[in-house]
């Protein structure tokens, strides 16, 4: 059985297209006769009755401006500025400001100014206060340029006076929360920097003391300066002896052990031994300000590592200090502000609705629809006229009815 095979051809679509050209052509007409129509209607409707208003934007520029300190995460910024958090991004004031501004409170304690009722003016049924909300959210618009860091705070409303009005109330209100916010997050951040510097004064106490105890126990005053001198006198001291047991040597040659001279030399070299046995283990009547050099490696590593924890103390108490007078300066004066670049203005031109937008868009719709509408009634036509077709529309039919499920059978 060879199968049917259906090719439609660019012809065949264009027969059809001529054959419905005024069901494509009239309703096309009629839809930009009606959206004409329409969209001149809403434009000379009262805004408040008219279902598209002209909308009106009224924005304004800002940026922040820190002089006061540096960037924590910028090249060479001090680890304990990140630490202390002397100074926050630029992107996270932003974020900052835009939460102010979409804020519940921040928007009812705008719509409670005794210049405008919200209320009244947007005809807010209930609940008022989250309608309201909802309403100045949608009316709110904020962005930010990644490149310059300015960031524009826009109001859209059908009344230009309006936005403008509350835009322009919105600014200084939303600046001096700003300011308010940073001034608490200046303060925390103090006491912070005050409670670091108490506990870096404690540690710092502390290893200054062992430091000093270790010193007091093992006659550590000046530990370079005390090695290089006692290596100095160690030093002489196997001189002398080397040079004492040679000159013994050569009197006992022609003098008996008995004789005085002989006896004397004996005598200081067992000094000068007891002395040498004093410097290697720092015990007897010398060994006060002597430190043992059978013990100098482990002294060593023990004084440098004190001496190591209390210049980091030192340092870090004073990087504290430092922060704690850039925060006293961040207390007295305004290091981190809101710079107004543009303040709002009345708007003049409408930003919206695009009514030649509008008008494009339902002909094109149209012309679409009634496109389709007439390759459906042709597909439809075709259908009903092959006998094939027929009966497979009749099956379908068929199938689609619902039959009426059967109940449970009575026992």
């Amino acid at each position: 059985m060879e199968e049917k095979e259906t090719k439609i051809s660019l012809y065949d679509v264009l027969l059809i297209l001529a054959k419905g050209k005024w069901a494509i052509i009239i309703p096309t007409i009629c839809a930009m006769i009606f959206s004409f129509s329409f969209a001149m209607i809403t434009k000379k409707v009262d805004p408040q009755k008219s279902p598209m208003p002209d909308r009106f934007t009224s924005s304004c520029e800002m940026i922040f401006l820190q002089t006061g300190t540096s960037n924590p995460f910028s090249q060479g910024a001090s680890p304990l500025v990140a630490l202390t958090g002397a100074a926050s991004s630029t992107n996270t004031s932003a974020l900052l400001l835009q939460n102010l501004i979409l804020g519940e409170t921040f928007l009812l304690e705008l719509a409670a100014s005794p210049e405008f009722n919200l209320y009244e003016i947007y005809e807010i049924q209930q609940p008022q206060k989250t309608n309201l909300v909802n309403r100045l959210r949608q009316a709110f618009q904020f962005e930010i340029d990644e490149t310059s860091q300015i960031m524009k705070v826009s109001y859209t409303d059908i009344d230009p006076e309006l936005a403008w009005k509350i835009l322009s109330k919105a600014i200084p209100l939303l600046e001096e929360r700003y300011k308010t916010l940073f001034r608490n997050q200046v303060n925390a951040r103090s006491s912070f920097i005050a409670d670091q510097i108490k506990d870096s004064e404690d540690n710092l106490a502390k290893a200054n003391a062992e430091l000093s105890a270790f010193q007091k126990e093992h006659g550590i005053y000046d530990f370079q300066s005390q090695i290089q001198n006692q290596f100095s006198i160690y030093t002489n001291i196997n001189k002398e002896i080397l040079n004492a047991e040679m000159e013994l040597e050569f009197l006992t040659e022609y003098r008996p052990k008995s004789d005085p001279t002989v006896v004397q030399k004996v005598k200081t070299i067992q000094k000068s031994k007891e002395l040498l046995h004093e410097f290697e283990t720092g015990s007897g009547r010398y060994s006060m300000n002597i430190i043992p050099m059978n013990k100098l490696q482990t002294l060593s590593a023990q004084y440098s590592e004190l001496r190591r924890e209390v210049e980091l103390r030192q340092e870090l108490y004073l990087m504290l200090r430092q922060q704690e007078a850039a925060a006293r300066m961040e207390q007295s004066g305004e290091i981190s502000s809101l710079q107004i670049l543009e303040y709002p203005q009345i708007p003049e031109i409408k930003s919206g609705p695009s009514r030649g937008r509008f008008c494009i868009f339902i002909t094109f719709a149209v012309i679409f629809l009634s496109t389709f509408a007439v390759f459906l009634k042709s597909f439809i036509h075709s259908t009903m006229e092959n006998s094939e077709d027929r009966e497979k529309v009749n099956a379908m039919k068929d199938a689609l009815k619902f039959k009426k499920f059967p109940g449970r059978r009575k026992i």
